[in-house]
């Protein structure tokens, strides 16, 4: 099935009217289509395009001028000189420019708000720094103005990215994207930016690499779309065959760098690094999977213990609810597969009615996940207190004592519960360490992702780990929860 598409068509996608299989060799007007259950629009919104603005610290006057208002709201609060409450605010800012705070970025970049305060430690250094030198604040002060900004200017970005998500997910503001490349790897690209619209893009157009070279195609359909993103998808087959054919033992595994296509045009020595004025990004070793994790183990304890002492309250209020819904048991227990394929027992805060798994067999038309994995959409199993429970994963805090124990990490692959044989030797590998409450799958997609993409994103995570890595992961749980895809 071809679509032909209008050009007026790019204000309003209506993705459940077309089906799948699309043939996009040669013809200008069609894309890849893919099923979906919401409406996506491209509906332009100057109130949202002011909030992107200043959410990515673009460099303009209205992301200066509301810094300017926060920081001089806070220099007010903590300095007692009145000067400095004028030129901390125009310091940090003019500061600020000249380490590209602000910049022009797109809106991929600028998901969530975990990319901003990095972006501002440099400037509050430097701000700190010179006012001790000109001796115009106190240690304490500037301590306290650096905390103060840092907290209170990714306060307004963290408030900003709410309400783009928000608007994002009901179809505002999005950029029509136009899509370029091999039409396997597109099709699952123009997916991806359907089922997460808060990347801020809106897939209307996709050319295979054929259609593209043609003279005057490219132009026609930058002006006739109104496109603001291009996305460039390049063909991995050929990659992917030459990295097998690499050594993974640790003696033998060699550094390996790529240079990037379109390099001619596109290079940035802020990004990579480059050889005679050729760029090449680093890949590091193609080593195979680690197995040493030193100093996790114990950040799990310290953390999982505080995690329970803190949230006793909230798991009896949670646990007395639970018990009140039907008169069931309040803990569900069941067989996981976790380190070296050992089957240990799994503790989480009972969500469906009794005998739930006898009725899974029965729901199996249902499941909207591949391979070893089972998801339903809409879960009748579900109880009342369950449906909340899930969407706020309050069910999963007992697994903390599975961390304490020793059966589970804070972060890690996901435990499943099959058969340890199930597994294939490959997909085996994800279970040389030990499993996480959250991780790297979980946070990347969900139940979005196919199998074998969750197998691929945990074997990454495992290849990548460090502390820092499990720190950012756990940051980002909690935006992740807020706007969740997919089965819960």
């Amino acid at each position: 099935m071809t679509e032909q598409l209008n050009p007026t068509w790019v204000s309003e996608v209506d993705l459940d009217t077309f089906g799948w299989d699309i043939d996009v060799s040669s013809a200008r007007e069609e894309i890849v289509p893919l099923p979906s259950r919401r409406r996506l629009s491209g509906r332009p919104s100057r109130i949202i395009d002011g909030v992107t603005t200043f959410h990515s610290a673009a460099p303009s006057a209205l992301t200066m001028i509301a810094d300017l208002v926060v920081l001089a709201a806070l220099a007010g609060f903590v300095s007692a000189h009145p000067l400095s409450r004028v030129t901390y605010p125009l310091t940090v800012v003019a500061l600020g420019y000249l380490t590209q705070l602000y910049a022009e970025r797109d809106s991929v970049e600028t998901r969530g708000v975990l990319w901003f305060p990095g972006r501002l430690v440099p400037a509050l250094a430097g701000a700190g720094a010179l006012f001790l030198a000109l001796r115009a604040s106190s240690v304490v002060e500037a301590v306290w103005l650096a905390a103060g900004s840092l907290t209170g200017l990714t306060a307004v970005r963290t408030l900003s990215w709410v309400c783009l998500l928000v608007a994002r997910r009901r179809g505002l503001g999005l950029r029509p994207t136009l899509i370029i490349g091999p039409v396997d790897g597109s099709a699952i690209l123009w997916r991806r930016l359907v089922e997460f619209p808060e990347a801020g893009l809106l897939p209307v157009q996709l050319l295979a690499y054929e259609t593209a070279r043609t003279r005057g195609v490219v132009e026609e359909q930058l002006r006739r779309r109104d496109i603001a993103h291009v996305v460039l998808v390049a063909p991995s087959s050929v990659d992917a065959d030459v990295t097998r054919c690499l050594p993974r033992h640790a003696e033998q595994a060699p550094f390996v760098s790529i240079t990037p296509a379109l390099a001619d045009l596109y290079v940035d020595p802020r990004s990579m690094t480059e050889v005679g004025g050729i760029p090449l990004i680093p890949l590091g070793r193609p080593t195979r999977l680690r197995h040493q994790f030193p100093g996790k183990r114990a950040f799990d304890v310290v953390i999982s213990a505080m995690l329970l002492l803190l949230l006793a309250p909230v798991m009896a209020v949670v646990a007395l609810a639970v018990k009140l819904c039907d008169g069931g048991p309040v803990l569900f227990r069941q067989a996981r597969v976790g380190r070296g394929c050992e089957v240990f027992r799994i503790a989480k805060f009972r969500t469906m009615v009794e005998g739930a798994s006898e009725l899974q067999a029965a729901l199996a038309a249902h499941n909207v996940t591949d391979g070893l994995l089972f998801k339903l959409r809409v879960d009748p199993r579900v109880t009342r207190i369950g449906g909340f429970l899930r969407r706020t994963a309050v069910d999963e805090l007992p697994q903390l004592w599975n961390v304490l124990r020793g059966d589970m990490s804070l972060v890690g692959p996901r435990p499943l519960a099959v058969d340890p044989h199930e597994f294939s030797p490959a997909e085996s590998e994800r279970h040389s360490v030990q499993p996480g409450i959250t991780g790297y799958w979980q946070l990347s997609g969900g139940n979005e992702l196919s199998y074998a993409e969750m197998i691929r994103l945990d074997l990454a995570y495992i290849r990548h780990w460090s502390l820092w890595l499990d720190v950012q992961l756990l940051l980002r749980t909690v935006p992740a929860l807020i706007h969740r895809h997919g089965a819960s």
